[in-house]
């Protein structure tokens, strides 16, 4: 399986995979053929290992901690919400908890609720997939949907100094260090550190405003 899997690779181009139910159809199954009735974990693991270490980017369908970019759907509902969404860091897991078309980030894009989720999920380096093809082109609120795009473009050109996160007290926002420039994603307002510019219009500023990021000098 392993040569199988890095020939498609070596021979296509392929740079990885969206690996589905990689832990209830895959290490949580037992290996019957050793005889001793366990999990196959450990050989599931090597192979995970030998694909990373052959540069292939590999998305687990599952929450777990060894993955750089795990996902999932909650289904059951937003078990992320409130003061728990930090623990979606770095995922690719959904939004899309509700039923039929009506998910959060389809509300989003009708403006029936505000961006602030979604950018908080950016902030945390939470990408969730959306569904938005799902929303006839009528339907969409102009604002809302302004704001979508710029949230998205803010990440694509901020992303590369996302490196070290740390999580700002009393719900305040995100800070991210370790690139050429700090880098805060503000939820709450407060004061704005010396210097600190809008990073996506450069303006400096004295007040930080939520759901906009800011760029420091320090």
């Amino acid at each position: 399986m392993r040569e199988r899997l890095l020939g498609v690779c070596e021979r296509t181009g392929l740079a990885g995979y969206l690996w589905d139910s990689f832990s209830n159809l895959g290490w949580w199954q037992l290996d019957y053929s050793q005889g001793d009735m366990r999990p196959q974990f450990e050989r599931m693991a090597g192979l995970y290992a030998d694909l990373a270490k052959a540069g292939l980017y590999i998305k687990p369908e599952a929450l777990v901690a060894f993955s750089n970019h795990s996902c999932c759907g909650l289904h059951g509902g937003n078990v992320y919400a409130g003061d728990l969404l930090g623990y979606s860091y770095n995922t690719a897991i959904a939004l899309s908890f509700g039923d039929g078309d009506e998910t959060y980030e389809n509300r989003i894009l009708r403006g029936q609720v505000p961006i602030d989720m979604l950018f908080q999920c950016i902030a945390h380096k939470r990408i969730p997939t959306l569904n938005f093809h799902l929303i006839p082109r009528s339907e969409w609120h102009a604002p809302s949907c302004a704001a979508i795009k710029e949230v998205l473009a803010l990440y694509r050109d901020q992303r590369h100094r996302m490196i070290r996160r740390t999580v700002l007290k009393d719900g305040q926002g995100v800070r991210w260090d370790g690139g050429d420039q700090a880098l805060i994603f503000a939820f709450k307002p407060m004061s704005a550190p010396a210097e600190a510019r809008d990073a996506t219009t450069g303006e400096t500023v004295t007040i930080l405003t939520p759901n906009r990021a800011y760029l420091l000098n320090g």
